[in-house]
């Protein structure tokens, strides 16, 4: 027998399989891979312990362009759970209030804290504050409106108005998202 021909009795250690840098390679099919509770364990590590590596796979989820960023931020604070039950959602539930509320009571004292902060005619902040309390009945509704804030000069608001209904939980579930041009506003997705 040669050497050649002799095989080991132990095999080769192969490599460990790292689990961010799978679900980094991943991102582009599962943009939710990151976001695997294994994964989110071993990235709070990586955030805590090793700046330079979180830099770097901060760097990589942003360069995918398929992970919010602030999601990625969130869930993977010192403070986030590591169970898979719902504690380290996005949104965390919201608990019911006790006792029977007036609509009109409600819509007149939104409309009063966004009049606080936002100069706009009377219309302007019954919509808004209409809108804002929308948000919490969109899962039971089959159209919604989507909040277009425009205006014709700059630095006049918008982005008050567009601030307010997520401060102080006034919005369910706030999110920002980014201008998109109109023709893909108006396409239809299939």
């Amino acid at each position: 027998m040669t050497a050649a021909n002799v095989t080991p009795l132990v095999p080769e250690a192969t490599p460990a399989s790292d689990l961010i840098a799978d679900a980094l390679a991943k991102l582009k099919q599962d943009p939710g891979a990151l976001f695997e509770v294994e994964v989110l364990v071993l990235l709070r590590q990586a955030r805590k312990a090793d700046p330079a590596r979180w830099a770097r796979i901060r760097h990589a989820a942003k360069e995918a362009k398929s992970v919010s960023l602030a999601d990625l931020d969130k869930l993977t604070q010192d403070g986030a759970n590591d169970s898979a039950e719902g504690d380290s959602e996005i949104f965390p539930e919201v608990t019911l209030w006790p006792t029977p509320v007036d609509g009109a009571e409600l819509l007149d004292g939104l409309a009063i804290i966004i009049r606080r902060h936002v100069i706009a005619d009377p219309a302007t902040i019954h919509a808004a504050a209409l809108w804002a309390a929308l948000t919490w009945f969109i899962d039971v509704v089959n159209v919604a409106p989507i909040a277009n804030v425009t205006a014709p000069e700059k630095r006049c608001g918008k982005t008050v108005l567009l601030g307010l209904p997520s401060a102080g939980r006034v919005q369910h579930r706030p999110r920002r998202t980014v201008p998109c041009p109109a023709t893909l506003a108006a396409d239809p997705v299939d």
